[in-house]
């Protein structure tokens, strides 16, 4: 049997399957946490994987779209006449229009020119966070965030509140979010994606709009990171500008790198592996860099191309 048909067939659906009822068998409420920020960091990896994994292109803009998303949700959480789902719905728009404004200027640059721009965007984001107080609250955050209820049909209001709510929250967009993410880069748009990624003057000769995918890869990237932003908001009940902080990049690049560009399982490995080992090893803040970095330079010493695709290609020696 093929890796990628029984890739399909029976390891992701066993593993959607088991992850429902996760939360029937740990009884540790630590341990769900670091569950449940694990996927919070699957999907902004995924989301980052568009633009890195697929179209080839590095943006430092990540940090920036996650930290609008989460003030999103939580300015417009205070004024009670905002529906969660409008809310939920505009944290992750409003950071894809941002995107758009950013990308119609700066994706036509190429290399270091591109990254740096990405790079200012979200030094400027931060510095907005920082100083408009009377927008973000400035450096004491945005605190005592309502928790989100959800209207469902012909059923009371559920107001998500437990961890285990917030763990079957992110879960579903987790799954949405691979499910998206899969039929893309399967698509005529995911081998455009591609197409650029090798080498991008010989896909514009072919005809292919460059500027065109890399603008929708852009936009896709920071739709997502959006709507994690805002679950991250709701789980803590607290933004500070922290949120859109320039260091998140680093781990962001670290869990892509390890688990596999280009992949779809390995942003989802990379997330959960680097959220529980730091935690299994009970580190400092400072120490956690470290392992961050050892675990770092092993991966790709021995695994280049990151852990997935190794685990991948084991699978279709069998």
């Amino acid at each position: 049997m093929q890796a990628r048909t029984l890739e399909r067939l029976f390891i992701w659906p066993l593993a959607v399957i088991a992850a429902f009822f996760v939360p029937h068998i740990i009884t540790s409420s630590y341990l769900m946490h670091i569950i449940v920020v694990s996927l919070m960091y699957a999907v902004l990896i995924s989301s980052l994987n568009i633009m890195v994994g697929y179209v080839g292109e590095v943006s430092l803009a990540h940090p920036a779209f996650y930290g609008i998303g989460a003030y999103v949700s939580a300015i417009l959480s205070t004024d009670s006449s905002f529906p969660f789902p409008s809310i939920f719905l505009l944290s992750g728009v409003i950071p894809a229009v941002f995107a758009c404004v950013i990308g119609a200027f700066s994706i036509k640059l190429r290399g270091v020119y591109f990254v740096m721009v990405s790079l200012a965007f979200t030094l400027i984001i931060y510095f907005i966070s920082n100083n408009w107080v009377d927008l973000t609250r400035g450096p004491m955050g945005i605190v005592n965030i309502p928790y989100p209820q959800i209207g469902l049909p012909f059923l009371p209001e559920l107001v998500v509140r437990t961890r285990t709510h917030f763990y079957y929250f992110i879960l579903i967009l987790t799954i949405i979010t691979v499910l998206f993410i899969t039929r893309l880069v399967r698509s005529r748009i995911g081998s455009f994606f591609v197409a650029v990624r090798e080498n991008q003057d010989l896909a514009e000769s072919l005809g292919i709009n460059i500027y065109k995918y890399k603008l929708i890869a852009f936009v896709l990237t920071a739709l997502f990171a959006g709507w994690a932003g805002s679950f991250y908001c709701y789980y803590v009940r607290v933004v500070t500008p922290q949120v859109a902080d320039f260091y998140y990049i680093v781990t962001f690049f670290i869990m892509l790198i390890a688990g596999g560009r280009g992949t779809i399982g390995g942003p989802i490995l990379g997330a959960i592996i680097f959220s529980f080992i730091p935690e299994y090893l009970r580190v400092t803040a400072y120490l956690r860099d470290t392992v961050y970095g050892l675990l770092l330079i092993v991966t790709i010493y021995f695994l280049p191309e990151g852990i997935w695709p190794r685990i991948v290609e084991v699978f279709r020696r069998k």
